[in-house]
């Protein structure tokens, strides 16, 4: 199992990075214990580190399984984690450091221009209609519409993952990269390809406009 050797001159702080990673790490091996195949034998478990991405600040990792443990068809999923390495805290929600909520544009209004994302655009809104998911997810939604406008096309009906949609953008999970922060929408198993796009990254220069003065640590 990997550790944070060197870097952190708090020791309190160093040993609580390493317990977050050793649980991590041996959350995979107990899935790989609890792993039967259709006939009550040990099925298969693979687990892969993608990525590890350090800085002085904070530490995100991305790693992949893939496992037969039974039923029709093989598994995989990917796991993020991202830690604070000046407390040695988890960073769990993109929104503990980024205020992507609804406070830079007028979301009543974004909606009665979009109305492809509505079943009812003629429709009065008013903020009892949105959740904070919906708030977030479609403040996403317009910055990688703006990125990505190839990838965020509305003509693009047919396509089974509808990244035009807001909604897919309501749920995530995200990890730090050298070039900025990785988004990945949750899709239903059926269509789990769609998690994890190439480009659904949001650059740090981009960032910095939404970052929270308590977290000025990221993008230095």
């Amino acid at each position: 199992m990997f550790r944070v050797v060197a870097g952190i001159s708090d020791t309190a702080i160093l040993n609580k990075v390493n317990r977050t990673l050793h649980e991590f790490q041996m959350n995979e091996v107990i899935a790989f214990y609890d792993c039967p195949n259709n006939d009550r034998k040990r099925g298969e478990y693979y687990f892969h580190l993608d990525t590890v991405y350090a800085t002085e600040n904070f530490l995100s990792i991305d790693a992949g399984s893939y496992y037969n443990c039974g039923g029709v068809h093989p598994n995989s999923s990917t796991n993020y984690l991202n830690i604070n390495l000046h407390t040695g805290n988890t960073i769990d929600k993109i929104t503990d450091v980024f205020n992507l909520y609804d406070s830079s544009f007028d979301l009543k209004r974004e909606y009665k221009e979009d109305s492809l994302l509505v079943d009812e655009p003629d429709k009065i809104y008013t903020k009892d209609d949105f959740t904070i998911e919906d708030t977030i997810g479609h403040c996403i939604y317009r910055i990688f519409r703006s990125l990505y406008k190839k990838e965020i096309d509305i003509d693009k009906i047919e396509d089974q993952c509808r990244y035009y949609q807001y909604e897919r953008w309501n749920f995530f999970n995200f990890v730090f990269r050298y070039d900025g922060v990785y988004i990945s929408p949750e899709f239903p198993h059926a269509i789990q390809g769609c998690s994890y796009p190439e480009w659904s990254v949001i650059p740090y220069s981009l960032l910095k406009q939404y970052l929270k003065k308590e977290s000025q640590f990221v993008l230095k």
